[in-house]
């Protein structure tokens, strides 16, 4: 049985295949091609007039787009190694305006066995394809697999409904295993997957994340996060076979050019109440109560990415509306009462990236963890997005093309500097022996960019600091301010 665009147990093999050719495509980043707003007039990017070109096309986006609102439901469940039920009847709504056109969800934890490591095992893979198509509104009979990727017991999948009118294309998968290292490989029981894909013209990418766990190991989390981020490169389809064997002068698509990216999984990011005296059975009282909200302010991730460690650019509800989702007996709703006795965290988390404000994504429905579902010591956790997803009028853009060329050409000479002066002789007049004379000379910025301005070294100068004859002396009375931008010398 196959699923979407790829999907497998990624080998040892496979993987040291694949970080090779990652580290001869960032040794040779000039060949990278970048992907702007409207690509088809142009295939490389274009240093200094590009930027302004797309800037001006995304304004004009009205003039030859056409925007289609898309429900997007995205889950991550970590499922502990646990076999699925033939059905979750809660874990999706199933309210007709909940209802979304596409769902994504991400597995961690889909099979421990110490085999899954080394044989590709997809038994138990398939059974939870299973169970989630079955779970889905109306069941499986409603929704089609778009792409799905699996790294051990790293999982992602995204279908489409059937009576959806939006036009899926360019499908990519990508994995990266971040977890322990045999020999130079990494066996991959933590790390990311990832599914790439166009919706209409907007492009959109999946990620799936499982980070280290423990509570002290919070730089292998933020690692685990940097090494995804860098390493989910995706090449074109009919270049993935040759990738080893002829030079990558092809053009490739990172995470963050995507218009969107949702990140999701168990991201393993505890809480640090223990450094504010703060005990375990405190955190389980609160965590238990109303007020568990309180304890999001400690929060490792949140608090991560407010120092700009992670996450850059990425967005998250303030504080999460559910109680934390791990950890629980499985079976139960109740916090671990094993030995170990971990404090309650909010592990299981969805992110959101937009590439430019212009993007109307938005979340229209509070997150959620569902509790009912128990097999697992954690919760699932789901989020309803509305997505404007754009479809480009290829003859619109290109009549508007020329003319954005040309506005982003009069923007740029805007910005380039222009100073002008007030003077441009200085008479001293009649100056006798001895008597001091003064001039002033009005160096003015005149355009909308800012000026750094210095004196040249006289030609015949004797030494590097001479800006003129040794009778004269130059030097700034006041020095201006942004809003003046005027400066007497």
């Amino acid at each position: 049985m196959e699923y979407g665009v790829q999907y497998g147990v990624c080998t040892l093999k496979d993987q040291q295949r694949k970080r090779n050719a990652v580290t001869r495509l960032f040794r040779n980043k000039a060949t990278m091609a970048t992907t702007t707003f409207y690509t088809k007039q142009r295939c490389n990017w274009i240093e200094g007039r590009d930027a302004k070109v797309d800037e001006v096309m995304r304004e004009w986006m009205h003039k030859f787009c056409t925007l289609q609102d898309v429900k997007i439901c995205v889950s991550t469940f970590n499922v502990n190694g646990k076999s699925p039920q033939s059905v979750f009847p809660t874990w999706f709504s199933q309210k007709k305006e909940d209802i979304a056109e596409f769902y994504a969800v991400g597995l961690q934890e889909m099979d421990l066995s110490v085999g899954t490591y080394i044989i590709d095992n997809t038994k138990k893979m398939e059974g939870w394809v299973d169970a989630i198509h079955c779970s889905l509104p109306g069941g499986r009979t409603h929704f089609n697999v778009v792409g799905s990727m699996r790294l051990v017991g790293i999982f992602v999948i995204v279908f489409q409904a059937a009576h959806s009118k939006v036009r899926v294309s360019d499908v990519n998968v990508k994995y990266v295993a971040t977890g322990i290292s045999v020999l130079v490989n990494k066996l991959g029981n933590k790390g990311g997957t990832a599914i790439s894909m166009k919706m209409n013209d907007t492009w959109v990418c999946f990620v799936n994340a499982h980070f280290a766990a423990g509570n002290n190991e919070l730089e292998r989390r933020n690692q685990d996060f940097r090494d995804i981020y860098n390493d989910v490169v995706f090449y074109p389809r009919s270049q993935q076979d040759g990738l080893r064997d002829r030079p990558l002068e092809v053009p490739v698509m990172c995470l963050y050019d995507h218009d969107v990216v949702f990140w999701f999984g168990d991201l393993n990011y505890r809480l640090n109440t223990d450094i504010y005296g703060i005990s375990n059975d405190e955190v389980r009282r609160i965590a238990s109560s109303e007020k568990f909200g309180d304890l999001f302010q400690y929060c490792q991730l949140r608090e991560q990415m407010a120092r700009g460690t992670v996450f850059k650019d990425f967005q998250e509800p303030k504080v999460l509306p559910f109680r934390p989702t791990y950890k629980y007996d499985c079976g139960t709703n109740t916090w671990d009462t094993s030995e170990k006795g971990r404090v309650p965290a909010w592990t299981d988390r969805i992110l959101t990236y937009k590439k430019y404000p212009q993007v109307g994504l938005e979340l229209i429905r509070p997150m959620e963890s569902v509790e009912t579902i128990t097999i697992s010591d954690h919760k699932p956790v789901r989020a309803l997005f509305n997505l404007k997803v754009k479809k480009i009028n290829e003859s619109g853009a290109n009549s508007v093309y020329e003319e954005a060329i040309r506005e982003s050409d009069r923007r740029a000479n805007e910005e380039l500097p222009q100073v002008q002066l007030s003077l441009n002789e200085v008479d001293f007049g009649i100056v006798n022996y001895l008597e001091p004379k003064t001039r002033s000379v009005i160096v003015q910025n005149v355009g909308k960019s800012k000026v750094r301005f210095s004196f040249k070294v006289r030609p015949n100068a004797q030494n590097n600091q001479e800006i003129c004859e040794k009778w004269l002396m130059v030097s700034c009375i006041i020095f201006m301010n942004e809003e003046e931008m005027k400066m007497p010398i």
